[in-house]
């Protein structure tokens, strides 16, 4: 009977090794693969990184620096390149601004030379003579045909003085306003400088304080043009003027066209959507913006003398 239990025992015994051995060496050869597999997975991840991904990184960054401009292609390869780059497009972009049909500027003569006759190519080079030597900036569209454009704040006469102690660049909107109107409306041309100098010797200049608003409409009447004093102008009276051949000089108060309490620009001409353009001595992107005849009157000086703040001129 005691071998019968031992040999029940032995028996057991023996059957849990042989239920347990297989147990054992299955763990044993899953964790053997699990160790081998993330070694290998590791290893060929520190290959990749170190032969394969600066490679893929190098030709993305060339990829990405290509510019198809022009049907060119452009590598821009460092930063100073990049900023470079970036001028030129925003300078060709303000050219081509400058140069829409629909920005009122007018396109000089000489731009279609083989069209044109050699007098007219004589004309067109004399002109370019003296856009060069400081007569204006380019010229737009107006009510009475072309109007040059200058800005007071040019480095040719921006430090220059008007009277004994002002800059043109901050005091001078009023001989530059009368210098445009001048040169494009009659046959004498006057840039921004020489017509403070007149305005000074003809004593219009209000030392400090810019132009006295006499200045306008007896700069008009000196060189022979008409002047029509609109006095609490509204939105017909300068409607009505643009219509019939006339340019507005406008005073101005504190706001959109001036931090201080008078500018002069000029109101150009009326568009068929009923905005009209303007000419502002200062602010150039003024130039290239249609405005509101409502906005303009709502900035018109609260405080004018000689007729104004608006004065409609003519040849």
């Amino acid at each position: 009977m005691l071998l019968k239990i031992l040999e029940d025992i032995m028996y057991h015994n023996n059957n849990r090794s042989r239920v347990r051995r297989p147990i054992r060496k299955t763990k044993v050869k899953k964790t053997k693969y699990i160790l081998f597999s993330s070694t290998i997975i590791v290893l060929l991840t520190l290959v990749f990184i170190k032969f394969f991904l600066p490679a893929l990184n190098s030709n993305l960054k060339n990829s990405a620096n290509v510019s198809n401009d022009s049907g060119k292609a452009v590598w821009v390869e460092n930063k100073e390149d990049t900023i470079k780059a970036k001028s030129k497009k925003d300078k060709e972009k303000v050219e081509d601004i400058e140069a829409k049909d629909d920005s009122d500027a007018v396109i000089e003569p000489g731009s279609r030379a083989e069209e044109e006759k050699p007098e007219e190519q004589e004309s067109a080079s004399n002109e370019d003579k003296n856009k060069k030597n400081g007569e204006y900036d380019f010229k737009m569209d107006s009510a009475v045909g072309s109007l040059i454009y200058y800005n007071q704040m040019d480095k040719r006469w921006a430090e220059q003085l008007y009277g004994p102690q002002d800059p043109i660049g901050t005091h001078g909107c009023g001989p530059t306003v009368m210098a445009t109107v001048v040169s494009s409306l009659t046959d004498t041309q006057m840039n921004p400088k020489e017509m403070s100098d007149w305005a000074y010797e003809n004593g219009y200049c209000a030392v400090g304080n810019g132009s006295s608003h006499a200045l306008i409409p007896e700069t008009a009447k000196a060189f022979g043009l008409n002047v029509e004093p609109l006095y609490r102008a509204s939105a017909e009276d300068i409607r009505t003027a643009l219509n019939n051949g006339k340019i507005v000089v406008a005073l101005s108060g504190h706001g959109i066209f001036s931090p201080d309490d008078g500018h002069f620009f000029i109101i150009r001409e009326i568009k068929p959507n009923g905005k009209v353009t303007i000419s502002d001595s200062v602010k150039l992107e003024h130039v290239f913006m249609q405005w509101d005849i409502d906005t303009i009157l709502s900035q018109a000086s609260p405080v004018s003398s000689a007729g104004g703040p608006f004065w409609a001129i003519s040849k």
